[in-house]
């Protein structure tokens, strides 16, 4: 992904209760944390309880795509690197997410080639809903107006 910061919707989800999940950034830099990830945390922290994803395994770089999962009242849907859902990054992931929504059904779908592309399913989806908003025309300007 080429954008250094990406979306919000890549880096931190409400969880409810004063509660937001942050994605796994000190994980993937490894101790050397960047000052983006600094001030961020330290604005979240200023407001919100931080619960920090970590997946116990080396994870890809690509592994900020689990954030960024759709959710419904009975179930997660988590994206997904492979296509079978076997890589060590999503059985960690899925993992994660089973701990963190016990009260719901966690299902994985290969969303690859949104990630590859810099967006998972949470992207797809808002730009589907913008989609099926109306539209309205814009009145012209009169001379008056101008």
């Amino acid at each position: 992904m080429e954008e250094p910061y990406g979306h919000s919707d890549g880096m931190v989800n409400y969880l409810g209760d004063n509660r937001v999940l942050l994605n796994n950034f000190r994980q993937l830099e490894k101790g050397k944390e960047k000052p983006f990830t600094k001030r961020l945390i330290k604005i979240l922290e200023y407001h919100f309880d931080i619960v920090e994803l970590k997946y116990e395994c080396n994870p890809s770089s690509d592994s900020w795509c689990y954030l960024n999962y759709l959710e419904t009242d009975d179930a997660i849907i988590l994206p997904a690197l492979s296509e079978k859902h076997v890589c060590e990054n999503d059985q960690a992931a899925f993992s994660v997410f089973q701990h963190l929504f016990n009260n719901k059904i966690i299902k994985q779908v290969y969303t690859y080639p949104l990630i590859k592309h810099g967006g998972a399913l949470h992207c797809a989806a808002w730009n589907h809903y913008y989609s099926l908003l109306p539209t309205f025309p814009t009145p012209p300007i009169t001379k008056n107006e101008a």
